[in-house]
């Protein structure tokens, strides 16, 4: 049997009527019990009859034994109805039992685990804590939320979806249908970008252009590990820039107020024209935003002159970090690009774009190409149509010696090195994710040449 059933069986209780009727026709007999079926032939009348003892006072007579009923079988269902949750009592452990046998039976990859997060979402408990807990009822809603959970589970939808959280290196992170999951593979771009930075003269903090953000994933976590830098983050979904901000507001990036940069230290003022608009900051005082996409970058300071850092370092070391991010609704980085004073500004710019080539978008897993946004996978015919675009913009936007750091296609990454060097950039790596396969490729702009 694939399925786990658990039927308690309850027994009948006897009214005292029922009991002394027991007593009457449960009768020791002096032979062997006759049996009555359709092919038996019907007693004699005249047949010899063992006379019946003389039935005790009624308080006397010994308790009776219920009649245990026959098991009954069920559908292995978590059951709605009130009547049927208040026959049986499910506990963690049982439900987490229940949950990967029904999982297994329908042909999930990873059925224990998937019944962990499962099981996790619908009580608010860790996955350690859900061992400790083993004997913990189950109470209604929280069997509402995992018969909810095996349903759209056993459909095929992504866990991280049903349950609404991601794990992505040290931070968990909202996830929501409409935006790319994040995965272990942009866990390891972000190793890189680490490294790749320390290579560079940054004085200890770094500008950084996050294209195609999503959730945010690839910038929340360099803010988290590398307390010296600041982000600008871009994405042309409106859906994924307001994720980016819950994420980043979740996180202590954001406050959601103003008080980082005025009205005249902004960038894209005709935003609406433009395609950009920011949703973090540069909000007018009146809370009306729109039209105005903020960088860490005032007028007249220091920090507002290309390639010098100036007094950044005094926002990146904000505790609250809200100096240090920017997430801006745009196509790639258009808006930037047409701002002459973000040419040479940026000291990395990294992507984890649509890469998909579109003749292998049919061959991705179910719970990918049937749930996730194709406009964020589809790289076009071969893949690379948004990466030849952000390395125009990169060469424009980056120092000297600035970094490139973008994640592909594992059968792209030879024709992206070839493209990279055509433009101009040099020390250009393939790197290899964590199954040994080519996914990742960073490239630096020339250094500036000394006269």
């Amino acid at each position: 049997m694939t399925q786990i059933e658990f039927a308690r069986q309850t027994p009948t209780s006897q009214s005292p009527d029922q009991q002394a009727h027991i007593s009457h026709t449960l009768v020791p007999q002096a032979t062997t019990p006759q049996t009555l079926t359709h092919n038996s032939p019907a007693p004699q009348a005249n047949a010899p009859q063992t006379p019946i003892p003389k039935i005790p006072d009624q308080q006397t007579v010994a308790p009776q034994s219920p009649i245990p009923q026959a098991p009954t079988l069920q559908n292995p269902t978590l059951q709605s109805e009130a009547s049927q949750n208040s026959a049986r009592t499910w506990t963690i452990k049982t439900a987490l039992e229940w949950t990967q046998g029904h999982l297994t039976a329908k042909g999930d990859a990873n059925p224990r685990l998937s019944a962990q997060w499962l099981l996790c979402a619908a009580t608010g408990l860790s996955r350690l804590e859900l061992y400790t807990n083993y004997e913990q009822v189950l109470v209604d809603e929280q069997l509402a939320v995992l018969r909810d959970g095996i349903k759209r589970r056993v459909a095929g939808e992504p866990l991280q979806y049903i349950v609404g959280t991601a794990p992505f290196r040290k931070l968990e992170l909202v996830v929501r249908l409409g935006v790319l999951i994040p995965r272990p593979e942009t866990e390891v771009l972000v190793d890189i970008i680490i490294s790749e930075l320390k290579k560079q003269d940054v004085q200890g903090f770094a500008r950084i252009l996050d294209v195609c953000t999503g959730t945010g994933n690839i910038a929340l976590s360099l803010l988290h590990e590398c307390p010296g830098v600041s982000v600008v983050t871009t994405d042309n979904d409106p859906i994924a820039v307001l994720l980016a901000r819950e994420n980043a507001e979740l996180l202590g990036f954001w406050e959601g107020d103003d008080t980082c940069c005025e009205r005249d230290s902004i960038i894209g003022k005709d935003a609406d024209n433009r395609g950009c608009r920011s949703v973090i900051s540069g909000a007018s005082s009146d809370g009306n935003n729109e039209g105005y996409c903020c960088i860490d970058r005032r007028e007249g300071s220091d920090s507002s002159k290309k390639g010098d850092h100036g007094d950044h370092g005094d926002h990146a070391g904000n505790s609250t970090g809200k100096a240090r991010l920017r997430i801006l609704e745009d196509d790639l980085a258009s808006t930037l690009i047409s701002d002459s004073d973000m040419h040479g500004y940026f000291d990395a710019v990294v992507s984890n774009p649509p890469y998909v080539p579109t003749s292998e978008l049919g061959k991705l897993p179910k719970e990918v190409a049937g749930f996730e946004p194709v406009a964020a996978l589809d790289g076009g015919a071969d893949g690379l149509e948004v990466f030849r675009r952000i390395v125009g913009q990169a060469r424009i936007l980056l120092k000297p010696y600035g970094l490139l750091a973008c994640e592909l296609f594992e059968t792209t990454l030879d024709e992206a090195r070839d493209y990279c060097l055509s433009e101009g950039f040099t020390e250009v790596l393939i790197h290899y994710d964590l199954t040994n396969r080519p996914r990742i490729i960073t490239a630096r702009t020339p250094r500036e040449v000394s006269l």
